[in-house]
């Protein structure tokens, strides 16, 4: 998974972060991984404290690579091939 692959992944599935939201962050921050990188501090001047305790939460890189490899394995057995399991995108 690439870099870019990972925080975009990571941040289409926060849970409590809708597209409102997240169009929100882009505004403010340009880029999931510059919002991944955030302190605290900054992302609460932006989102409600639930929201804030979701995004600081779903912060573990273990995590986020297992879920993808998992999301992928899952399309793979339904018949879907337009998934690469090495970078997590649509290919």
């Amino acid at each position: 998974m690439t870099n870019n692959d990972f925080y975009w992944y990571w941040f289409t599935n926060i849970a409590g972060i809708g597209v409102k939201t997240q169009k929100k962050l882009l505004e403010h921050f340009g880029h999931p991984s510059t919002i991944y990188n955030a302190p605290e501090s900054e992302i609460k001047g932006i989102l409600t404290t639930g929201q804030c305790k979701e995004v600081i939460a779903s912060k573990n890189q273990k995590k986020i690579e297992r879920a993808c490899l998992i999301g992928t394995n899952l399309f793979f057995s339904q018949g879907v091939t337009g998934i690469s399991r090495k970078t997590c995108t649509v290919i």
